[in-house]
């Protein structure tokens, strides 16, 4: 955990297919509108309007759920943002990695200590007061 909070990330494979966000968090967390502004400036998208951006954020996130119950909590959680205070909502990550091991199965068998866990389906970054 203390890699996501202290920014150390190293990707050793596919960090095209990796979303990384290298902004500082503020106070209410990450909200919906500064992810949706990271990706407009990750993607130069400059000119876009906020809901063109969100919805190829959007289409971006969902691509990485792994099951029927993934999708029901993404979108079910996701129809907040199209409220008319959406943008300050807290963003929902799905498939946040906290550690990814690319070796085999049976290679991480024989390592002396084994992460119990590589990822958390969704990470919800909100500031409670």
């Amino acid at each position: 955990m203390s890699e996501m909070i202290d920014g150390a990330i190293e990707i050793v494979e596919h960090a095209d297919a990796c979303l990384v966000y290298d902004r500082p968090l503020g106070d209410a967390g990450l909200t919906w509108g500064e992810l949706v502004d990271w990706w407009r400036e990750k993607n130069k998208m400059a000119d876009a309007d906020d809901r063109t951006v969100a919805v190829s954020l959007h289409d971006r996130l969902k691509r990485s759920l792994a099951s029927e119950a993934e999708r029901f909590l993404f979108y079910a959680f996701v129809s907040r943002y199209a409220e008319p205070d959406g943008m300050s909502q807290p963003a929902l990550l799905p498939q946040v990695y906290v550690h990814f091991d690319p070796l085999t199965e049976r290679q991480l068998l024989r390592k002396p200590r084994r992460l119990a866990r590589e990822r958390m389906e969704f990470l919800l970054s909100e500031s409670w007061h």
